[in-house]
């Protein structure tokens, strides 16, 4: 253990982040027993108490505040106690990383949605896509649903996966743990939904602010690694329209020559999203070509990651020896 503790703190960094990376992809945590599964259920419960839709709307939002700090500040004290007090300090680092990095089971799900279609049965893709999406699923075509799953798939690897790695590069473990949990409060108090229309607003201005510069870095550099002209031409299109949201989309279906977003049913209420990407509906050899594009591409974004860890540990070192010399 005394090993560790003796590691310069980037080299550390950098086999805490392979480290995790390579458990949340390879354990399953059952989501009963997952900690952010427990989380969700208090913001949902504080949800349906706290919003009420006849209040004004600058006590909605003031609702939505306090009901961010009530759940996150208990939260953050205890993992920054934890930590604190510890005496293996990047256990918990790594730990809370990998908390924080809950994506495998997105992934599972899309991989299970494309093998029933393959076997034409849509009524169960439809069942296991309303496990990961918020829209109404009921009554979407064999491409809506692979629409469906494609698009969920991309976002949550961007915001869940993507954005958790960029904010433990900028503050460690607790701060990628304490986005995560903004996250899945903003979820919960979704903006579509119409209840949270002004409550959930403060939650998701924060996460339009967490996300905005990640989601940037992340789609400048699969626009390089998968085609600069596709992507480019498909972000064009978007002219004013331009969103982390439609960003992601853009980006990957002007890659892959096919058409995601587009208008989409949550509850009752329709949500016109602007259309990306071709003119060409997807199939079910574009959303297998997705998941092989974006365990291609994330491997190679954390290589890069590890490796400008290890670059920035020799520079200094060299730097530190010849100063100390």
């Amino acid at each position: 253990m005394a090993l560790f503790s003796e590691l310069n703190p980037a080299l550390l960094s950098a086999g805490i982040l392979v480290v995790a990376l390579l458990a949340e992809a390879n354990i399953r945590w059952s989501d009963k027993s997952h900690p952010l599964t427990f989380l969700k259920f208090f913001a949902r419960a504080l949800g349906k108490k706290a919003a009420n839709s006849q209040r004004s709307v600058g006590q909605q939002r003031i609702a939505g505040i306090m009901a961010m700090v009530v759940l996150l500040a208990p939260l953050a004290i205890l993992i920054f106690t934890i930590k604190w007090f510890a005496e293996y300090d990047w256990f918990f680092e790594a730990f809370y990383l990998f908390i924080a990095l809950r994506f495998s089971a997105v992934n599972l799900k899309t991989r299970q949605i494309i093998q029933q279609l393959r076997q034409d049965k849509r009524a169960l893709a439809r069942n296991t896509l309303s496990g990961i999406v918020l829209r109404e699923t009921s009554s979407l075509s064999k491409v809506g649903i692979i629409k469906a799953s494609m698009e969920t798939r991309l976002l949550r690897f961007h915001y869940q996966y993507l954005t958790v790695i960029f904010w433990y590069l900028i503050g460690g473990g607790v701060t990628a743990l304490l986005y995560r949990c903004l996250y899945e409060m903003s979820q919960e108090w979704n903006l579509k939904i119409k209840q949270f229309s002004y409550f959930g607003k403060p939650a998701a201005w924060l996460m339009f602010v967490m996300q905005w510069l990640p989601v940037r870095i992340s789609t400048l550099f699969f626009s390089i690694t998968l085609g600069l002209s596709g992507s480019f031409a498909a972000v064009k299109r978007l002219g004013s329209q331009v969103s982390s949201h439609s960003l992601i989309l853009a980006v990957f279906a002007g890659a892959l020559k096919c058409e995601l977003g587009g208008p989409a049913f949550y509850g009752i209420k329709k949500i016109r999203l602007p259309k990306c990407g071709t003119d060409t509906l997807p199939g079910i050899e574009d959303a297998r070509r997705l998941g092989i594009l974006m365990i291609q591409h994330g491997i190679l974004l954390c290589m890069l990651v590890f490796l400008a860890y290890t670059s920035a540990w020799f520079i200094f070192n060299n730097a530190a020896k010849s100063f100390t010399g």
